[in-house]
């Protein structure tokens, strides 16, 4: 399938009259060539996606606004089309992030990177406020969605920026403090050693296994629970999440789309279309107050077991009103990432933050939550028959090798310098890169076709 030019560019072609570059003339008319064989600007362009694409991706945020302003203005793709491709891409970004992040543990906690019971919250209401984002958006004209996205990513940018110099400066000083403890400790070897002698080691682990016994014996339910955080892939979490995107697709395929036919034979946009509409945003709600209920119920019992003295390690505490305020932002979140075309995990990666998640655990669950955010942009997209199978699987396999690869360049420079804010950095310089390129992006759309920008579109 070969993808057309834009009203402005179309023309016929022939032995005299040439297409423009990245066009083939096909029975008189240019059309878009296929992205195999590479020409030297494809090549730059493919360097660009992997790197910008797999820093975005890494900071959990998608990519889809960095990644479609190269395919317009290097690849010169149709945006329509270049959007069908940054849904595969995206996908593919975040299952490059979630190989290299799925296996890691906090060192602190020894809790899997991901936050599973955030997810459990999140994507619910993710899925339900960016299907009635998108909604609000195919109405709004674009310049309205441009300028939001641009002041919206700003407003995240410094505060974002802020986060990261504080934690910067408090690893820093926690260094410092570190190498001054060991300087005092090889002054005073001896002292140091007959402090250690003066505690026993039986009296230690005694001490632990009494712990331990008292974790077991005041709050058995908060102990099981405390182990099964530490799993690493919680099938409990992961049947949720899968049952409710199988839900989402079924009803997806039963009530249509504009371009897909509805096998119950149910026309667009008509009552019968709205009220399965209805009832996949009731099913997302349902999913939403599931999870809600079940965290908060978790959250009683090892509030109990804290307040009998049973020792357990929380990195975030979910208490009744913070898993109603996070329910509440997820769906907000949604609204917006479906209107303006970002992922949700940027507006959600501050909040985590505040509540008490530091940045590798935060992008590592917001790039959790695109996995299945895309997944069902990608589902609809397959199924309308509206991708090129080879320009998908070329571009998907450049955001996933380059998300990989960036979380795994990101993950060893955390490690070796000690300095968890390396991920909140990267996620800014994303950010940044962003914002610059939207305004360039908007002028180049404008001068094609101005009607595309400032125009109102159609709910149907």
């Amino acid at each position: 399938m070969n993808h057309t030019l834009t009203l402005a560019q179309q023309t016929l072609c022939n032995a005299t009259e040439l297409c423009p570059a990245l066009f083939e003339c096909i029975n008189g008319m240019c059309e878009h060539k296929s992205v195999l064989p590479l020409t030297p600007r494809e090549i730059l362009g493919s360097v660009l996606i992997v790197t910008l694409g797999g820093l975005a991706n890494a900071g959990g945020m998608g990519g889809g606004f960095i990644i479609t302003p190269i395919l317009v203005t290097i690849f010169k793709y149709d945006p329509v089309p270049a959007i069908r491709l940054v849904y595969g891409m995206i996908f593919g970004g975040a299952i490059g992030n979630f190989i290299n992040t799925a296996a890691n543990r906090d060192p602190k906690t020894q809790k899997p990177m991901i936050n599973y019971d955030v997810s459990l919250i999140c994507i619910p209401m993710l899925l339900c406020g960016t299907t009635v984002g998108v909604i609000v958006k195919s109405w709004l004209p674009p310049i309205f969605t441009i300028l939001s996205l641009f002041t919206l990513t700003v407003q995240v940018l410094m505060k974002l920026w802020t986060r990261a110099k504080k934690a910067y400066e408090t690893e820093t000083q926690q260094q410092h403090d570190q190498v001054a403890a060991e300087a005092q400790a090889r002054k005073k070897p001896v002292e140091i050693e007959m402090q250690n002698k003066a505690i026993p080691h039986y009296v230690t682990h005694r001490a632990s296994q009494y712990a331990e016994y008292i974790s077991v014996i005041g709050s058995p339910h908060a102990k099981f629970l405390s182990l099964e955080d530490k799993i690493q892939f919680p099938w409990k979490r992961y049947k949720e999440i899968l049952m409710l995107l199988a839900v989402v697709m079924i009803m997806l395929v039963l009530r249509g789309t504009q371009s897909i036919h509805s096998i119950l034979g149910v026309d667009y946009c008509t009552p019968g279309y709205w009220s399965l509409y209805a009832v996949t945003l009731g099913i997302c709600f349902y999913f939403g107050v599931r999870g809600k209920n079940l965290l908060v119920a978790e959250a009683e019992v090892r509030e109990k077991a804290l307040l009998a003295g049973a020792p357990l390690t929380q990195d975030l505490k979910l208490t009744p009103d913070r898993v109603t305020s996070l329910s509440t932002v997820s769906l907000l979140a949604g609204v917006l990432a479906g209107m303006l075309g970002i992922g949700g995990g940027m507006l959600l990666g501050t909040r985590m933050i505040d509540m008490g998640l530091n940045g590798q655990q935060a992008t590592a669950t917001s790039g959790f939550f695109i996995v299945f955010t895309s997944s069902l942009a990608l589902f609809q997209t397959l199924i309308g028959g509206e991708l090129n199978i080879q320009d998908f699987l070329y571009f998907s396999s450049l955001t996933a090798i380059g998300a990989f690869s960036v979380s795994f360049v990101l993950k060893r420079l955390v490690d070796k310098y000690k300095r968890p804010s390396i991920m909140l950095f990267a996620l800014c310089y994303a950010i940044i890169i962003g914002v610059a390129v939207m305004p360039f992006y908007t002028i180049i759309r404008t001068m094609e076709d101005p009607k595309v920008i400032f125009g109102f579109g159609s709910l149907c």
